[in-house]
């Protein structure tokens, strides 16, 4: 595993990015959708941890397409 985050740093790198800025970005990404997937969770009056992965999943899912949506 390590030898292959070796390597996508260096390929990052090849494509003139910066590996660190690059994994922030996805980092934030994850941390809006997974507080809005607990929002709409908490809207149907439902906790994580007591949801099955699938509706876990359609949450995700949904929290994906709103960004997606507002990102155009």
């Amino acid at each position: 595993l390590g030898d292959a985050f070796f390597a996508l740093v260096n390929y990052t790198r090849l494509l003139g990015h910066n590996a660190d800025d690059v994994l922030e970005r996805a980092n934030r990404k994850f941390i809006a959708r997974f507080r809005r997937v607990e929002e709409l969770a908490a809207n149907q009056g439902r906790e994580l941890t007591s949801m099955p992965l699938a509706d876990m999943d359609a949450l995700w899912d949904e929290a994906k397409r709103e960004a997606n949506q507002a990102a155009l």
